[in-house]
């Protein structure tokens, strides 16, 4: 099981359905700031319709997903 891709996709659609975006900037230790996550939302809407892909989204802004803060989690 391929778990950085699991955990990939659970950023994407946190940020597909939310809004909140776990990434950081590339060689940062500090999530993005809400402002520039918030000056995201309008791609929200393009990555649900297929018209961009979250990897372009996140490649274009220098960014990386914060896969680290991920716990898996069940019950």
């Amino acid at each position: 099981v391929d778990t950085v891709a699991i955990r990939i996709g659970g950023i994407r659609e946190t940020f597909e359905e939310s809004g909140i975006l776990l990434a950081r900037p590339r060689g940062s230790s500090s999530l993005v700031s809400p402002a520039k996550a918030a000056a995201l939302g309008s791609q929200r809407e393009a990555l649900d319709e297929g018209k961009v892909s979250f990897a372009d989204i996140l490649r274009e802004r220098d960014l990386t997903p914060a896969i680290d803060l991920l716990v898996p989690f069940a019950h």
